[in-house]
């Protein structure tokens, strides 16, 4: 059931678990809800890699549940490109040519 002031629970678990693994893999240490009930879309609008353009569409979204699938969809795409990231810096590293790695595009 939706409660459209916390969105799907089963969305809010889906785009918990993503943004836990973003922020895994990108070694940041920022505070995410323990229980998915908890998780609002406003928060971390922000905080994964939406474009200005992105963050406006977020906003004029009308209820919680249409911003966790928006969410959800953008880590869909980003989150193959992070690891992909993460792959080409391993491997950099292994060769001992690691400064700053250009992400892929």
């Amino acid at each position: 059931p939706v409660n459209e002031r916390g969105g799907d629970p089963l969305q809010a678990r889906l785009l918990l678990n993503r943004i836990k693994e973003l922020f895994h893999r990108l070694e940041l240490n920022k505070p995410v809800p323990a229980d998915p009930v908890e998780l609002r879309t406003f928060p971390f609008g922000h905080q994964l890699g939406l474009t200005l353009e992105q963050e406006y569409q977020l906003l004029q979204l009308p209820t919680e549940s249409e911003r966790q699938t928006f969410l959800i969809e953008h880590l869909d795409r980003l989150l193959p490109l992070v690891q992909e990231m993460e792959e080409v810096r391993r491997k950099a590293k292994m060769n001992g040519h690691f400064r700053n790695v250009i992400p892929p595009s």
